[in-house]
């Protein structure tokens, strides 16, 4: 297997930085919401990634990691030259394993799916497209607890999970499902597995 990064590229100096450096995000949450919604959140999807908010970043690694980067026809594959004659495999497999994520095809699911456009309206007129920093604010602003903790689980999805971009729009269809806490949860967020 060759590389996929161009080797003469490891001989500049590179700095790997990241999106998401929202993994507070979820202990941001969990202090705006009452009893009774902090032990549901708790209790979601999200709440796997609590752990995340004690590690930390290291943009070396990622760097080092990515100039080890081998061609791989599968898209769902990133493999990795380790050594010598060491090749490691890091797949969407390892990543629902290590995760913990609910896995299926989208494609297949979404459509099947009730969607709800009542946050949406109430909170965002309708619009077609929410940045993260409306959802931060409109999460901040919101008195219905109810309403908070779902838009708090978009919230986390989005910005600490997605690691969506301040500037770029989140997927509004999270708004539309999450009115079903059941369905949200269940939701195979990790797409593309057979």
């Amino acid at each position: 297997m060759e590389y996929a990064v161009d080797r003469r590229l490891c001989d500049f100096p590179g700095k790997v930085t990241a999106n998401c450096n929202n993994i507070t995000n979820i202990q941001r949450v969990e202090n705006a919401l009452d009893k009774h919604h902090k032990a549901m959140l708790r209790q979601s999807f999200v709440w796997k990634f609590h752990q995340v908010r004690r590690m930390q970043f290291s943009g070396q690694i990622i760097d080092n990691l990515l100039l080890r980067l081998l061609k791989s026809e599968n898209t769902d594959e990133l493999w990795f030259r380790l050594g010598d004659n060491k090749v490691a495999r890091f797949s969407l497999m390892e990543f629902i394993i290590v995760t913990g994520l609910n896995a299926g095809n989208e494609d297949e699911v979404r459509p099947k799916i009730q969607r709800s456009k009542r946050l949406l309206n109430k909170y965002f007129n309708g619009k077609k497209t929410v940045t993260p920093v409306e959802l931060e604010s409109t999460f901040d602003a919101c008195t219905t607890m109810e309403d908070k903790y779902k838009l708090g689980l978009v919230y986390i999805l989005e910005t600490m999970l997605r690691c969506k971009h301040h500037k770029t729009s989140i997927d509004v269809f999270c708004l539309d499902v999450v009115d079903n806490i059941e369905v949200f949860n269940a939701y195979p967020w990790v797409v593309g597995v057979l």
